[in-house]
């Protein structure tokens, strides 16, 4: 008689078992499924990089840069075409989108004295610059975070022209050294940070904050920007 009930206890209770570790899934189980994803995310990036022919130079008229160095894999997106960044310095042109596709970080110098640094998993477009005399340095951010500050000896440009556009609004030069990072997950809000001088921050009705020196403000998705919080708060 015991030996049949086991049985038809441990069936009983197998339902019980299974609701319990739907509604409380194990830390372990989630890990390990996120460490499957990114080996598979590695895989696939490492065969993107694996097929993707050498870039070549663009005409010297065209080129407005150079990746210096990378800690990262670079990929540059030029008409359409995806290259693998290799050997490095390689030139860059307007309209280029480079992507550091994984942890690490890239170097990219702007003929105008603007030095950006990628962060891994980031990627921007260059837009425009400085085609006509009262033109902007202009960059897209697409994902991840980038860096700007300034050569040595290099004066803060006039106004603003250098911009850093964001899905949520536009940051404009007037300081030396700020930072841009975009919300790694939907819903969340662009972080702004200025290290030295001063950054204008707008969103797309218009409103804009000046963020000093030593301070960093949030811009949500629907536009509402901070208010200015001291970068010994930020988390």
């Amino acid at each position: 008689m015991i030996l049949r009930l086991i049985p038809v206890l441990i069936l009983s209770l197998s339902p019980a078992l299974a609701a319990a570790q739907d509604r409380f899934p194990v830390p372990q189980r989630e890990e390990a499924a996120r460490s499957d994803d990114r080996a598979a995310e590695h895989e696939r990036l490492n065969a993107r990089r694996e097929q993707a022919p050498k870039i070549t130079a663009p005409a010297p008229e065209l080129t407005i840069g150079k990746i210096v160095n990378a800690k990262c894999r670079l990929m540059v997106e030029r008409e359409g075409k995806t290259y693998s960044a290799e050997p490095l310095p390689v030139a860059v042109a307007m309209g280029d989108v480079v992507t550091c596709v994984d942890a690490g970080e890239a170097n990219i110098e702007f003929n105008s004295g603007a030095l950006l640094m990628i962060s891994g998993n980031s990627g921007f477009k260059i837009e425009n610059y400085m085609v006509e005399r009262d033109g902007r340095d202009m960059v897209s951010l697409l994902t991840g975070a980038l860096s700007v500050s300034f050569q040595f000896g290099v004066k803060t440009f006039r106004g603003e022209r250098f911009q850093v556009q964001t899905p949520t609004g536009t940051i404009g030069v007037r300081g030396t050294r700020f930072k841009v990072k975009l919300p790694s997950k939907p819903g969340g809000d662009e972080i702004i940070e200025t290290f030295e001088g001063v950054v204008s921050v707008r969103n797309r009705r218009g409103r804009e904050v000046l963020v000093p020196a030593g301070n960093f403000v949030t811009m949500a998705g629907s536009g509402r920007i901070s208010g200015l919080i001291p970068l010994g708060r930020r988390q």
